[in-house]
């Protein structure tokens, strides 16, 4: 049913031919399963469900392509880290923000948290997801033109708790005082700093959940 539901969407037109239909099945189906690990993992786990996010060269990109038993290894290295984003529980908020969905959805703002092509060997949660650097262009260009009063219009506390928007309470937290927007407008600043110099670079970009 979920396949058949993205074959339905305009972006998947070149997925109609019998010869692309196997493969953008298969990715359809893959976003849905990452969207339920991290739904499971979120609401049945007393750990933190976590996003990293690294910049890097195409040449790396395509030597941890070509050698996925370096995947893990270099992601958590001290070198990645010092190109890295890391946005603790945010990540789902966020998204929500951007795409105002809970999951991956054909829409170019809803891949620029949730998007990507998975690759390599699972860790973590999943198999991590790259974009290549012209995709990083593009996600950079989109976030540059979202302004903080588009967030504030899809910060709605009940709709994402209702849709059980990671790391859920929303209403509860805004309740108490804090600011959970405000965390939220701190993460997407943070987001498209990273983009831009990323961009800026002519940077792929790889992303994993812990």
């Amino acid at each position: 049913v979920v396949v058949m539901g993205y074959l339905r969407t305009p972006a998947s037109r070149a997925c109609r031919k019998p010869v692309a239909f196997v493969s953008c099945a298969l990715q359809a189906l893959r976003g849905v399963t990452l969207f339920v690990a991290l739904t499971l993992v979120a609401f049945t786990a007393p750990a933190s469900v976590v996003y990293s996010a690294v910049s890097m060269p195409g040449r790396q990109l395509a030597k941890l392509q070509a050698h996925d038993e370096l995947v893990e290894d270099y992601l958590l290295s001290d070198e990645a880290e010092a190109n890295s984003l890391y946005m603790d529980k945010m990540w789902h908020g966020l998204h929500w923000l951007v795409a105002r969905r809970e999951r991956e959805t054909a829409a170019p703002a809803s891949r620029v948290i949730m998007g990507g092509k998975a690759f390599g060997k699972p860790f973590g949660l999943d198999q991590p997801k790259y974009f290549t650097s012209a995709e990083v262009q593009q996600i950079a260009k989109l976030l540059a033109s979202t302004s903080i009063a588009t967030l504030k219009k899809n910060f709605d506390p009940q709709a994402m708790d209702t849709a059980r928007i990671y790391p859920t309470d929303w209403v509860e937290w805004e309740r108490s005082g804090d600011d959970p927007f405000g965390a939220l407008t701190l993460a997407f600043k943070e987001l498209q700093a990273f983009y831009a110099r990323a961009a800026k670079a002519k940077h792929a970009v790889v992303i994993f959940w812990n």
